[in-house]
């Protein structure tokens, strides 16, 4: 009898511990769609909290991720894979058209455009005339 007994704690615990394995691996699972340090970063454009002209996102390389759009404007958007739009500041051999990755002319609709674009020097986004309101993500 004793050993029946000890031989159904013994398996207890083993289910336990098993099922507290497994349980805790799936809330790790369930915590996002990509491992941590490859999720995107984001920014908003609009007037007062982004100004007109270039801006640079990131200095390094990474990706530019998408452009979503919720209020059109009168501006043009130009997304570099640079950390200027100086070209006396950058190689002779990277020309500006090279380099351009999208560009959004006036009055873009509303709506999201997705590129998972690998950058490798940087991002830079150049905004000419009235401002549309967007977020930009990328990493």
């Amino acid at each position: 009898m004793k050993k029946i007994l000890a031989s159904i704690v013994g398996v207890s615990v083993v289910v336990l511990f098993l099922g507290f394995v497994i349980v805790n691996d799936r809330a790790s699972l369930a915590d996002a769609s990509v491992s941590r340090s490859h999720e995107y970063q984001a920014t908003t454009t609009s007037t007062g909290r982004f100004s007109t002209g270039p801006q640079t996102l990131q200095t390094y390389p990474g990706a530019f991720g998408s452009v979503i759009i919720t209020g059109a404007a009168a501006g043009v958007m130009n997304f570099y894979d640079a950390t200027t739009t100086n070209s006396s500041l950058r190689d002779s051999s990277q020309a500006t058209s090279s380099l351009l990755i999208a560009s959004f002319p006036t009055s873009a609709a509303v709506g999201v455009y997705t590129f998972d674009q690998i950058v490798k020097r940087g991002l830079v986004v150049d905004i000419i005339g009235t401002m549309p309101t967007t977020t930009i993500t990328y990493r």
